[in-house]
């Protein structure tokens, strides 16, 4: 009796044995399912910006983005600029080594930005024997029947009544001031003062919405107002 015991009981060692390395060989045999993750420098930005996107998924080979726009890439970690404002889904796919897909998707908000006012202060404003012009990006505004103007003293407003869209690069606004050198019927005017500043609205305004350019000799300082809209 006491020699059948040992036997079985060796029996059963044997099967544990077995399973135990049966367990270890199915968690070794297990395939590894990839976890999609999407990560981006900025979730709203203006149209013509580049965004920054980084793939942080998990147990991926191979990764393929849709951003919603009819553009598409296998690259790991792109950059991408949307040219169009609204809402914009942006979608990654990646695969396991062993074949074996992971999906997410973000949402990123794309904004045009638009001009919607400038305000110059100058004390020659208030002097009549000085006249001013101010072109912005190539567009007079004195005069300008899309554009409503506001003078108080030596300040002046210019408040953009159409959808004025500002894409990137460098813009100019120029100042031109003109004296009265007398003329009676016929007045003549010579120019004594010309300047032009500069701006980047996408490079400089930083998410404000108000970017500020000065001539402190002239006591010139003018303040370009914005605004986003989709």
């Amino acid at each position: 009796m006491y020699v059948w015991e040992i036997i079985l009981k060796k029996d059963v060692m044997k099967k544990n044995i077995i399973i135990a390395f049966g367990v270890v060989f199915l968690f070794a045999c297990k395939k590894k399912e990839p976890n999609a993750c999407i990560s981006a420098d900025k979730t709203t930005v203006l149209a013509g910006e580049v965004i920054q996107f980084t793939n942080c998924s998990e147990n991926f080979l191979s990764s393929e983005w849709n951003f919603g726009d009819g553009s598409n890439t296998n690259v790991a970690n792109p950059s991408h600029v949307f040219n169009e404002a609204g809402e914009q889904n942006v979608q990654l796919r990646v695969l396991s080594n062993d074949g074996l897909a992971s999906e997410t998707s973000t949402t990123i908000t794309v904004n045009n930005l638009k001009l919607k006012s400038i305000q110059v202060t100058d004390s020659d404003l208030s002097n009549t024997n000085i006249r001013s012009n101010f072109i912005f990006d190539g567009i007079y505004l004195v005069g300008n029947p899309n554009i409503e103007e506001f003078k108080s003293g030596g300040s002046i407003v210019f408040t953009f009544l159409t959808t004025k869209t500002i894409f990137k690069g460098d813009l100019i606004f120029e100042v031109e001031k003109e004296e009265s050198a007398g003329g009676g019927w016929f007045p003549i005017w010579e120019t004594i003062y010309a300047k032009a500043f500069e701006i980047n609205p996408y490079k400089d305004l930083k998410g404000d919405k108000t970017l500020s350019s000065s001539d402190n000799s002239e006591g010139i300082n003018i303040v370009y107002t914005f605004e986003y809209v989709k």
